[in-house]
């Protein structure tokens, strides 16, 4: 939930006479982004004739709106979240397989997206359309075209590379624009729709590429070899009718919220029946609603998971307790007062203060990681009441490629205990916001050559900043995270693991002693608080000035050590390789005997 808190101590260097360059551009900028308002000025007599049917919705979040204390966007968003999402999960859960399903669940996403952000919606759908135009040029309409494009690997990519181009390009112009318009902000409004939009049209043209390249006849064998499971899983083999294709960035329950989620697991919730069935179905919308009269019986929903989603619902009140207790103390105003060393904190925090000197390093560190944490609590909330409704509808049942077994992990969002217990860098990405994690994980890193790297970890970590928005903040975060987690996170995982356990890829395995694996991993803990205390406040002050302020608070200690500690973790002598050699050894042994068994 975003709520109004300009900051009004520092200029927006992005407007008036500083910026007389960037004038032309941001007129352009604005006018694009304008074009929307031209439509609601010429369909006001439409909305006076349905003005009376939303009257009455109107005037409830009004209430909500003023019992809250909290502006109508705001309101709006946490009556479609929390309320209405439930009855609405019933309803399709109850719904029969097919496009009614799609309708339904298309149709009232639109609405949410409508009502809560206007017209404004309408860049949301106009992106994915042209998206959507190309890919059917491209994939959808001619054989021939489908030919070529097998041909080389610089043709295949051409598909997907223009959609992400031209998907992410569009959402930077609306962050821009947002930073124009409401700079340091955090007021309500479409962009985050954007941003869930765009991850979901990318992942299509990704799926429809790789249904290209395991369709190849001559080359199948080749490609196959060296495809990513995940990515033979999803492929698409046909391309999806626009009902299909809107029905699925526009799918109510997680529309405004996330988590995102793949095309097949949405079809699979759809048609009730695989993926791969569905891709063998011929592209004609006659046949598929036939074949779905046929074999209806057939189909089942997905098991209920009560407990999982009294988990779910638990944890969001607890969140929202967490948000009402925390936020006061630990929002962005205060950090800034902490890191200028303002007066008027001391106020705020007069019990630490008499313990700690609120100028020291260790104070800073230490209310660091405490505004880091609370305002996670705020997404927490948004993430469980969606996965909640999505797991009464059955939505997000999938297979794990590696162990075969079914879960909901396709409706899945954040990983609670996981997350705030992380005890290295790679876990404090996978485990928050599940969905996107993924997501850069499937589309962007296993994409970046075949043996993705630490080049594959610095491009992912500049596509996050990217579809974050435009902030300098965002970009220093992940430029300094990426690197962190390549040289310094990988290098002591290698090398200072197998000095606490015998086993180093199992923490509490039988082979390591419980006391040694307790004080590793508080250890850990430990040193991944102080890393992200250090190296994500950036991504919270927004602004190039506040974030270098921040460093320059903090003595720069953590560049400083950086090289230090990475020269130690370089030239830090290894047990694993003796372990390897041991074992490979061992493994020559066995091979040698076994060979002499033949003969």
């Amino acid at each position: 939930m975003r709520v109004n808190n300009n900051n009004n101590n520092i200029h927006n260097p992005f407007v008036g006479n500083v910026t007389t360059a960037l004038l032309p551009f941001n007129v352009l900028v604005q006018s694009l982004m304008q074009w929307p308002k031209v439509l609601e000025s010429n369909s006001s007599v439409f909305i006076m004739k349905i003005h009376p049917l939303i009257h009455p919705l109107h005037d409830l979040i009004r209430n909500i709106s003023n019992m809250l204390g909290v502006d109508e966007s705001a309101a709006t968003y946490m009556f479609f979240l929390m309320v209405m999402n439930f009855p609405m999960a019933v309803l399709l859960r109850m719904t029969r397989f097919g496009k009614w399903r799609a309708f339904l669940g298309m149709w009232m996403g639109l609405f949410y997206t409508f009502y809560t952000f206007g017209v404004e919606t309408l860049h949301s759908i106009v992106v994915p359309l042209i998206v959507y135009i190309w890919l059917y040029v491209t994939v959808g309409m001619s054989d021939r075209v489908v030919q070529y494009l097998r041909q080389q690997r610089r043709t295949r990519m051409v598909v997907p590379m223009v959609a992400f181009v031209f998907s992410f390009g569009y959402l930077l112009v609306c962050h821009y624009h947002r930073m124009l318009t409401d700079y340091l902000g955090w007021k309500l409004d479409f962009t985050g729709l954007q941003m869930l939009i765009t991850l979901k049209c990318v992942a299509v043209a990704w799926n429809l590429h790789d249904g290209i390249l395991l369709n190849n006849p001559e080359k199948s064998s080749q490609v196959m070899s060296h495809h990513h499971p995940f990515h033979r899983i999803h492929r698409l083999e046909r391309m999806p009718s626009l009902l299909e294709y809107f029905g699925f960035l526009f799918f109510c329950i997680p529309v405004l919220s996330g988590p995102i989620y793949e095309m097949s697991d949405y079809l699979n919730f759809i048609y009730g029946q695989d993926l791969n069935h569905n891709n063998n179905k011929d592209n004609n919308d006659d046949d598929t609603s036939d074949d779905l009269k046929n074999t209806n019986r057939e189909r089942n929903n997905p098991p209920i998971p009560y407990l999982l989603i009294s988990k779910k619902i638990l944890l969001a009140i607890f969140n929202m307790f967490l948000v009402l207790k925390t936020a006061p103390y630990f929002g962005r105003e205060t950090f800034e007062s902490i890191i200028y060393e303002r007066e008027g904190h001391k106020e705020l925090m007069n019990h630490s203060t008499k313990i700690l000197n609120p100028n020291s390093l260790l104070y800073k560190f230490l209310f660091s990681f405490a505004c880091m944490t609370s305002i996670k609590f705020k997404y927490i909330v948004g993430w469980c009441w969606s996965e909640a409704a999505l797991l009464i509808a059955g939505f997000g049942y999938q297979r794990d490629y590696k162990n075969g077994e079914f879960s909901f992990e396709g409706a899945e969002a954040v990983k609670f205990l996981d997350h705030f217990l992380a005890s290295n860098l790679r876990d404090v990405t996978t485990t928050w916001n599940v969905s996107v994690s993924k997501w850069l994980r499937n589309y962007v890193y296993t994409r970046v050559g075949e043996r993705p790297g630490t080049l594959a970890t610095v491009v992912t970590f500049i596509v996050s900043a990217i579809w974050h928005g435009v902030y300098a903040g965002y970009a220093i975060v992940w430029i300094h995270y990426a690197l962190a987690m390549s040289l310094i996170g990988r290098l002591a995982h290698k090398k200072m693991r197998p000095y606490f356990l015998n086993d180093p890829e199992h923490v509490f395995s039988e082979k390591n002693s419980r006391v040694m694996s307790c004080i590793y991993k508080v250890l850990s803990f430990i040193a991944t608080a102080c890393f992200t205390s250090y190296l994500l406040p950036p991504f919270l002050l927004l602004s190039w000035e506040h974030s270098i302020q921040f460093f320059r608070s903090m003595y720069w200690c953590g560049h400083l050590a950086f090289v230090p500690i990475y020269l130690i973790l370089n030239y830090l002598p290894s047990t694993r390789g003796r372990e390897k050699h041991h074992l490979s050894s061992d493994q020559m042994d066995i091979n040698i005997q076994k060979k002499k068994k033949v003969q």
